[in-house]
C-alpha cells in the first residue's frame, strides 16, 4: 500500500506516518510538507490514500485535493486538520474529500478511517455527530 501524507508539520506528518506503520508495516509513506509537492507527487507516481491537512504554505489542501480529483476522481483523499468547524467539514466534502479526520482525534480515527476509504467508503469524523465529546460515532459509509 502506497500513502501521501501532506502536512506543513514534520512532527505531525511523522505521527501520522508512526500510526499507520502500526496498523500496516508493510506500507510505504511518502511524505510532503506543501499543496505543491502534494499536487505533483500524486500526479505522478502510484497511491492508494493520500492524507492531507488543509493549511499549508503556497497552495492549501482544499486546492491539492480539488486538483487531484480533477484528475483521478477515483483515488481517495482524506483531510486531516486542527480546523474540525463544520464549514470547514463541509468545505472538505464539497472539493471532493472522501473522508475527514480532526488530529485531536488521529489516535481513535485515522486507521478505521483509512479502512473505511480504502474499502471504498467515506469516513466522515464524530465531530459532525456531536463534537469532539463523542468520539464513539463517526459516520461511516
Amino acid at each position: 500500500m502506497n500513502i501521501i501524507i501532506a502536512d506543513d508539520y514534520q512532527p505531525i506528518r511523522k505521527a501520522i506516518a508512526g500510526i499507520i506503520l502500526t496498523a500496516y508495516p508493510a506500507a510505504t509513506i511518502v511524505q510532503v510538507e506543501d499543496g505543491h509537492a502534494l499536487v505533483e507527487r500524486a500526479l505522478s507516481s502510484p497511491w492508494d490514500l493520500t492524507i492531507s491537512d488543509i493549511a499549508m504554505p503556497g497552495m492549501d489542501g482544499w486546492e491539492a485535493l480539488t486538483r487531484i480529483k480533477q484528475k483521478l476522481p477515483g483515488k481517495p483523499v482524506l483531510i486531516v486538520t486542527l480546523n474540525w468547524q463544520p464549514e470547514n467539514i463541509l468545505r472538505s466534502k464539497n472539493a471532493g474529500a472522501d473522508g475527514f479526520v480532526p488530529k485531536h482525534l488521529l489516535f481513535e480515527e485515522l486507521i478505521p478511517a483509512i479502512r473505511t476509504l480504502l474499502n471504498g467508503g467515506t469516513y466522515f469524523s464524530s465531530t459532525l455527530n456531536g463534537g469532539p465529546t463523542d468520539p464513539e460515532s463517526p459516520i461511516v459509509s
